[in-house]
């Protein structure tokens, strides 16, 4: 896969660098890098099963963004340590709640003991 997306990039690059000049090897970039991305994505996914989460890929991502851009307008500098304190702890709830199964299988005790040498 690699080799055919950097043949074709190099291909693509001379066609269109020639017609447009630089903005054709962005061109050409553009366009090579989403194939290796789609041409990965089906390789992979016919030899490997993912579950998709979408609570912790899409939704918690969504929310903190949602929350610092409503909020960094609104921010003056003397609140805005304040301001970026709280995105912390919003960020550390969030984690918790949406990590809570993974956060349950962890042994606290044995990570946080001294090991035996």
């Amino acid at each position: 896969i690699l080799a055919g997306v950097t043949i074709t990039k190099l291909i693509l690059s001379w066609i269109l660098i020639r017609r447009i000049g630089i903005m054709g090897a962005v061109g050409a970039t553009i366009v090579c890098q989403a194939m290796e991305i789609v041409l990965l994505a089906w390789w992979i996914r016919r030899r490997f099963t993912f579950r998709f989460n979408a609570l912790k890929l899409v939704v918690a991502p969504l929310l903190l963004m949602l929350l610092i851009a409503g909020a960094e307008p609104f921010t003056t500098p003397q609140l805005s340590g304040w301001v970026h304190l709280g995105y912390v702890f919003f960020t550390l709830v969030l984690l918790l709640l949406v990590y809570r199964n993974e956060w349950s299988q962890i042994d606290w005790r044995k990570l946080l003991s001294n090991p035996k040498t």
